[in-house]
């Protein structure tokens, strides 16, 4: 299993990445940023860490583990990012809102790139091999008490095998 304080590094580490990698173009964009990264231990926990937060948040849920036996115990962990926002319920629809989420698209275009290029990551996997070559990415809705967004799966081994 990913320990969670590695699990929370991993996330401020990649959020680091991504604006870094904004800031550092031809043309840096103010509004290409997070706010906050927001790591939480289940969903509910999440709602209430997101409660009325501006700004564009990086959150997720520390996750669990599939463990498989043979020679080691082997696990391998089911890991969700979001790139949120609240929206004003009365911007719901409308243009402003759509802007949002380009804005927060090109945000999670530029996470994905960081993710399925990385391959030191070391802090979270001792192998060093993040072994992320499979994203699937989809938009959300008021979720977590008005949130709007992108979501990416992803499996991420511990990189630690156990012995039997």
């Amino acid at each position: 299993m990913i320990e969670v304080n590695l699990y929370r590094e991993f996330m401020a580490e990649l959020a680091a990445k991504v604006s870094e990698a904004f800031n550092a173009s031809v043309q840096p964009n103010p509004h290409l940023y997070f706010a906050k990264v927001v790591p939480a231990m289940n969903e509910g926990q999440l709602i209430t860490l997101l409660k009325d937060q501006p700004g564009i948040v990086l959150c997720g849920n520390v996750p669990g583990a599939e463990l498989t036996k043979g020679t080691f115990i082997e696990s391998e962990a089911q890991c969700i990012l979001y790139i949120l926002e609240k929206s004003p319920k009365d911007r719901q629809g409308s243009g402003w809102e759509f802007d949002r989420f380009a804005v927060m698209q090109h945000l999670m275009s530029k996470l994905c790139e960081i993710l399925m290029g990385q391959d030191a990551f070391m802090m979270l996997c001792e192998s060093g091999q993040m072994k992320v070559d499979h994203l699937n990415v989809e938009p959300e809705y008021n979720i977590y008490g008005g949130y709007n967004g992108w979501s990416v799966t992803f499996k991420l081994p511990d990189g630690k095998g156990t012995s039997l």
